[in-house]
């Protein structure tokens, strides 16, 4: 039966190597050694190469590795805030993303404590933890002028939906007694406006292959594409969501004008005062845009603080379409992606509950 050369003493393990090493020497056969000790024979054959590299300093006894240094639950707590939202840039690391080599040496900068990047993956799973795709965030934004208007601006746009047009309309002065108390029987609208393009370059996600063997998607001219402005129409009172949507001509730009003629379409569907968020962006602040807002006494235009996407319901519109529903989707011309497109938004506009839960992702309260 052989023997687990592994489970012996330290010490007595150093003693058996030198006495193989010695007997080989003495002209005795590795493999008489093999059968008489009973050890495998990768683990003599390893004692032997080592003697040959090192002597017989290699065969003496090392220090036996201890368990790997852990942390305190207080020391878990800091590596879990040094991660949480922040960049590794910030601790003069040139990558901005983390990663457990990264993340090992920080854990040594601090603590002087070397750990391996498996115990760290350990580490990481236990404080909560897991590897997930970055989105981007522009340089430029402003964190806490975007928390305030989300907690605080908000919530006054979304009051003003429910009062009386005094409180709505910016030239309600002008208005009659009549037409106020008209008005003020309708019900005000959030109305959520973005533009985005789609192309026939699809957006790549994963997909089933032999291990090895990259695949590749056949896509045909990546440069082609459609320009689309969508709104979100929210009816505060009645919690319900609508979706709009216009597609330009293939490859067309969004102007001023093209802007314009979208809000028109919205204005007549809702027939109802609203409030217009967009960003603010210069053909959202173009002449023919300013132009018409100053015309219209029941639309006001409120923008969202700089580079702040993610408060736009419409940008998860566009994600949820792109990512969720036509990832790796390469369609062989504009027609044909113009037809699944189209199709896409029409079914998004039976789903109001879908809307509702698009509109949840941005943080943003109806309460």
């Amino acid at each position: 039966m052989k023997q687990d050369a592994r489970k012996l003493d330290h010490k007595a393990l150093e003693e058996m190597r030198i006495r193989v090493v010695k007997q080989v020497h003495s002209g005795v056969s590795p493999e008489d050694i093999i059968r008489f000790l009973g050890l495998s024979r990768a683990t003599v054959y390893n004692w032997l190469a080592n003697y040959r590299e090192g002597g017989w300093d290699a065969l003496k006894a090392k220090k036996i590795p201890g368990r790997p240094q852990s942390l305190s639950e207080q020391q878990k707590s800091q590596v879990f805030h040094w991660i949480n939202g922040r960049d590794p840039r910030q601790y003069k690391f040139v990558s901005s993303l983390w990663t457990r080599k990264i993340i090992a040496k920080l854990i040594h900068r601090k603590f002087k404590i070397k750990m391996s990047v498996t115990t760290v993956g350990r580490l990481l799973a236990e404080i909560g933890m897991t590897p997930q795709k970055p989105i981007r965030r522009a340089y430029q934004r402003d964190p806490v002028a975007i928390d305030k208007w989300q907690k605080e601006k908000f919530p006054i746009i979304h009051k003003r939906t429910g009062g009386p047009d005094a409180e709505f309309f910016p030239h309600s002065s002008k208005l009659d007694g009549d037409h106020q108390k008209k008005h003020s029987q309708r019900e005000n609208h959030l109305v959520f406006v973005d533009e985005a393009g789609f192309m026939l370059n699809p957006l790549v996600r994963k997909t089933w292959a032999p291990r090895g063997c990259t695949p590749a998607i056949k896509s045909f001219d990546s440069h082609a594409r459609i320009s689309v402005i969508g709104a979100m129409t929210i009816s505060p009172k009645r919690s319900h969501c609508g979706f709009y949507f216009h597609l330009l001509n293939d490859n067309a730009n969004f102007s001023g004008y093209s802007i314009v003629e979208f809000i028109k379409i919205v204005a007549r569907k809702i027939r109802s005062p609203m409030i217009l968020l967009w960003d603010a962006i210069p053909i959202h602040r173009s002449k023919p845009v300013i132009n018409y807002v100053k015309r219209q006494r029941r639309i006001i235009v409120e923008p969202f603080p700089p580079y702040a996407p993610e408060l736009n319901p419409v940008d998860m519109v566009w994600g949820y379409v792109k990512y969720d529903r036509l990832p790796n989707y390469s369609p062989p011309n504009l027609a044909e992606l113009r037809k699944h497109v189209k199709s896409e938004f029409r079914r998004l506009q039976k789903q109001p509950k879908l809307l509702e839960a698009l509109f949840s992702r941005t943080g943003l309260s109806l309460d």
